[in-house]
């Protein structure tokens, strides 16, 4: 039994007893809310082998300065006789003589505070509300090594569903190594993570019986989230309703159709370019053909890229997007020369212009996107609505793995819930903007033509289809 009030801590049976036996090199614990996750590391952190080591060197990190302070208030409880904690930064000092630095991590560009040392243990708490993206994880992993024999470099990170880092954290941890050891086909170390929910932490329940009844209580998503531990729902998502129900097997796009293949596209140099192709089929539902998307590269080498990827593509028959919505920025000139400027846009036009027969024709299909953010955001949470067990959105989930990730990574904008956040560190919202952008102009199409069937029917029309209002408004 675990009880800090009586001076004395032992694993509760069950998840957190199991986890403190685990040797992978990278083991992450959690789930829902009150599973015992921050103890569990707090006993992780201070195994006999390395604490009682001399040499032993550590580092603890949470995101917030706010959080990390409540987690020394309990780190001086349970280390009272192991440890002091003194200075500021806080520093973990050992009575072996070893230390444990504790440090926030605000963002990635704090991160050369904590390379170049050597730690042979690293505790993050909080990993998908800490650590963003992959690529940070593996920068922090560059300071988990151990010289000292005995030691062994290792990991331990603490979450919940939901944050900046859900995604990445599930494709790491969730979807290949939920309760089993999976071996990274390229590091080759062995990674685990361990389900723990608050259910199983006994002390919990019994002291506060009604908490339970609070996670019960509060909206759905987020009650799946913190009380089942449920990764495909997180809190903060924005696209709630996005989910498997919307993947296709790629199909042949009908010659008579190919009017009705369409494009979106979000440029970017310091970001990522993301383009998308899409199919508006006669019953008005969206279908995303494919995604391009990729960073690092000029212009001209990603229209070339698009270009080539949609003229080679076998279910549309290499057909080309009758028009392309693109971000207004595409058309901001840099100068070249006294006399010349050029735009982001001419690359494109240039690139496109072979398969649309003249520089001219290609030109007419590249328009400025409608970038009402708020506006738009409706439109594809609407797209998305779950009716009658479908939504008006469909993907050829072969050619649409970036776009599968992306679109459930979007968090809710914390100062307006009515769009999606502007997050440039991880990408998503790249993915996101193109979707807006094609999406809202396939609504503009949809509208215009239940403009003209209630032009031709009467009003009527709209009476006995109330739910094409909407739509109707936005011709």
């Amino acid at each position: 039994m675990a009880d800090l009030n009586e001076g004395i801590w032992e694993a509760q049976e069950g998840p957190q007893t199991e986890v403190l036996t685990r040797n992978e090199e990278e083991i992450l614990f959690g789930g829902s809310r009150g599973g015992g996750k921050t103890e569990a590391g707090l006993a992780w952190l201070c195994e006999p082998e390395y604490a009682e080591n001399s040499k032993y060197s550590s580092l603890v990190i949470r995101k917030d300065y706010e959080d990390l302070s409540q987690w020394i208030d309990r780190a001086r409880v349970f280390y009272h006789g192991m440890a002091e904690i003194v200075g500021n930064p806080a520093v973990i000092r050992w009575r072996s003589g070893g230390t444990t630095k504790i440090g926030h991590w605000k963002d990635k560009e704090t991160i050369g505070k904590y390379l170049g040392h050597e730690y042979q243990k690293l505790l993050v708490e909080e990993v998908t509300q800490s650590i963003s993206t992959l690529a940070e994880y593996r920068m922090l992993w560059g300071s988990v090594r151990s010289t000292v024999r005995g030691m062994a470099p290792r990991f331990f990170g603490t979450t919940n569903p939901g944050g900046s880092g859900h995604v990445w954290v599930k494709k790491y941890w969730v979807d290949v190594a939920d309760g089993k050891p999976y071996t990274d086909p390229i590091t080759g170390r062995k990674r685990i993570f361990i389900r723990s929910k608050v259910t199983d932490n006994k002390i919990l329940m019994e002291r506060d019986p009604g908490y339970v009844k609070q996670l019960l209580a509060l909206p759905e998503n987020i009650r799946k989230a913190w009380l089942d531990g449920d990764w495909n729902l997180h809190e903060g998502q924005f696209f709630t309703e996005f989910g498997e129900h919307m993947k296709e097997g790629p199909f042949l796009i009908p010659s008579e159709a190919v009017g009705s293949i369409y494009g979106s596209l979000d440029i970017g140099l310091a970001h990522n370019t993301s383009f998308g192709l899409w199919y508006l089929d006669a019953g008005f539902v969206m279908h995303r053909l494919l995604t391009y998307k990729a960073n690092g590269f000029t212009h001209s080498t990603h229209a070339q890229a698009i270009f080539d990827k949609v003229a080679s593509f076998k279910w549309s028959g290499g057909a080309l997007p009758v028009k392309v919505w693109v971000g207004h920025d595409a058309w901001n000139r840099n100068r070249l020369n006294a006399e010349d400027s050029r735009a982001p846009i001419d690359e494109y036009i240039d690139a496109f212009a072979a398969g649309y027969g003249d520089r001219m024709a290609a030109q007419r299909v590249f328009v400025k996107a409608n970038t009402d953010r708020k506006n738009g955001c409706q439109i594809m949470r609407e797209t998305m609505a779950i009716k009658d067990g479908s939504s008006g959105l469909r993907y050829f989930d072969v050619y649409n793995k970036t776009f599968e990730e992306d679109i459930p990574s979007a968090q809710c904008d914390p100062n307006d819930e009515e769009q999606y956040l502007k997050e440039d560190g991880t990408g998503w919202d790249d993915t996101c903007d193109d979707a807006r952008y094609g999406m809202i102009g396939m609504y503009t199409i949809r509208a215009r033509q239940l403009q003209a069937a209630a032009g031709r029917f009467g009003k009527r029309f709209l009476i006995d289809n109330p739910e094409k209002n909407f739509f109707h408004a936005l011709a």
